[in-house]
């Protein structure tokens, strides 16, 4: 499966390279690009079409923020995360094995007890 792909924004060079090589030690995510200011990351974005977009809030130019609303008044693409998500399970995926020791107070054997008053509270 082709990695995420993220574009890192931040006035910071040594953010930027430490969010970019951290982001880069793990095989499923890909760091693409990186910006200096909102700007510039509006530009790369029409470029390159990041999956995941990091924003600092203060910059310079145009801060994230303003870099977020602008983005999202932008068509969206068609959103492929949906394979990495886990499979959801049913309300009652869970059932406890027959003859367990799994306590239910909705069981007869529970009742019977209440009803003779030596269940467990």
């Amino acid at each position: 499966m082709a990695p995420i792909r993220i574009l890192v924004v931040d006035d910071s060079v040594v953010i930027r390279k430490l969010l970019c090589d951290t982001l880069s030690k793990d095989p499923e995510l890909e760091a693409v690009a990186s910006a200096g200011d909102g700007r510039i990351a509006l530009a790369k974005i029409s470029q390159l079409h990041p999956d995941l977009i990091t924003l600092d809030v203060e910059m310079p130019v145009m801060n994230g923020l303003e870099a977020l609303a602008e983005v999202r008044k932008r068509p969206r693409r068609a959103h492929r995360g949906a394979p990495r998500t886990r499979k959801r399970q049913p309300s009652n995926w869970w059932k406890p094995p027959p003859n367990s020791a799994v306590w239910s107070s909705n069981s007869r054997s529970t009742r019977a007890k209440t009803a003779a008053g030596t269940a467990p509270r």
